[in-house]
C-alpha cells in the first residue's frame, strides 16, 4: 500500500483589519506567520474494487468522519479537475491544532491534502492551478501553499512581509468558546483603513475583545518591551520576540492570572512541506 505523510501548520495573525463585508463573510487585511504547531496528515490509496473517499480527523477528544466538509470537497474537486482515477482512498488527519483557536487549522489541512494529492498521484499542478483550487474551499486558504510569512485579502496574497519575530508565547483557552461574540459586535462597528507595516502587530478588534481578553492585555502593556496581540477573530492571544528568552518567572505569572488559559511555547516555521512517502 502505497502512502505519503504531511504536516500541516498553525498560523498566528500578526495584523489584522476589517475592509467590509460580503454577504455575511468577514473581508480582511491580514498579516500572517506559519508555526510550528502542526496537524499530521497520512493519505493512502488501497487497491479496492470500489472507488472511495473515508477521512477520519482524530484529536484526543474527538473521533470523526468528515464526509461533506473541507477535506471531501478539497479532493473530489482534485479529481474532478484532473481526471486522475482513484481507488479507496483514506485520509487519516490527528488533530494537534485546537479547534476554533484562531490558528486556521481547517485550511492548513485543506492545503496540505492539496499539496499531498499532487505529489501522491504525480499531478505536477502548477502553483497557479493549486491557488485556483484551495480558493474553491476558502479564499483566504491559498496563504498556507506559501507559508512562513505572507500578506493577504480578499483579492490577493503577498508572500513577502518582513518580520524578525522568531519565537511566541501563546494563550489560548482550555475550554471551546464561542467566537460569534466577535460577530456580532463587529457588525455594528466601523473599522478604519490601515496598511500593515513591516513586522507590526495590530488587531482591529481591541476595542470589541471580551473582557477576559481585555484584562490579558491591559496585564501585557505594562511591560514597555514585550510585543503582543489578539490572533484574528479568535480568543488566542500571543506574544512575539525575535529570539527565545523565556523568564520562567514570567510565565508562572502567566498562569497563576490567567488559570484558564494554556500557555505554549512555539517557534516560526519557515517551511511546512514535510512529505514522506513509503509503501
Amino acid at each position: 500500500m502505497k502512502a505519503i505523510q504531511v504536516s500541516c501548520p498553525a498560523r498566528l495573525t500578526l495584523f489584522f483589519n476589517i475592509n467590509g463585508w460580503d454577504n455575511d463573510n468577514v473581508l480582511y487585511t491580514s498579516c500572517n506567520q506559519t508555526i510550528d504547531l502542526c496537524d499530521i496528515i497520512t493519505i493512502s490509496d488501497s487497491h479496492f474494487n470500489e472507488p472511495n473517499i473515508s477521512v477520519t480527523i482524530l484529536n484526543s477528544n474527538n473521533i470523526s468522519r468528515d464526509k461533506n466538509g473541507s477535506i471531501y470537497r478539497v479532493c473530489t474537486d482534485f479529481f474532478e479537475y484532473t481526471g486522475i482515477k482513484y481507488n479507496h482512498l483514506t485520509i487519516s488527519i490527528k488533530k494537534n491544532i485546537p479547534f476554533d483557536s484562531g490558528f486556521d487549522g481547517k485550511n492548513s489541512d485543506v492545503v496540505g491534502v492539496l499539496n499531498a494529492l499532487n505529489t501522491f498521484y504525480n499531478a505536477n499542478l502548477s502553483g497557479k492551478e493549486l491557488i485556483e483550487l484551495a480558493k474553491k474551499v476558502d479564499r483566504y486558504a491559498p496563504f498556507f501553499l506559501f507559508g512562513d510569512s505572507a500578506i493577504i485579502d480578499d483579492k490577493k496574497i503577498k508572500p513577502i512581509y518582513h518580520n524578525e519575530y522568531n519565537d511566541f508565547i501563546i494563550l489560548i483557552p482550555k475550554i471551546k468558546v464561542d467566537n460569534t461574540i466577535f460577530y456580532d459586535k463587529i457588525k455594528n462597528s466601523t473599522f478604519k483603513d490601515k496598511v500593515p507595516n513591516s513586522g507590526e502587530l495590530y488587531n482591529c478588534l481591541y476595542d470589541v475583545m471580551p473582557d477576559d481578553l481585555k484584562e490579558i492585555r491591559e496585564y501585557l502593556l505594562k511591560y514597555k518591551n514585550l510585543n503582543h496581540s489578539l490572533s484574528g477573530i479568535s480568543h488566542t492571544y500571543f506574544i512575539a520576540s525575535k529570539e527565545r528568552n523565556v523568564d520562567n518567572d514570567f510565565i508562572i505569572q502567566l498562569n497563576k492570572n490567567f488559570p484558564k488559559y494554556k500557555i505554549l511555547l512555539r517557534k516560526r516555521m519557515p517551511e511546512y512541506k514535510y512529505f514522506r512517502m513509503y509503501r
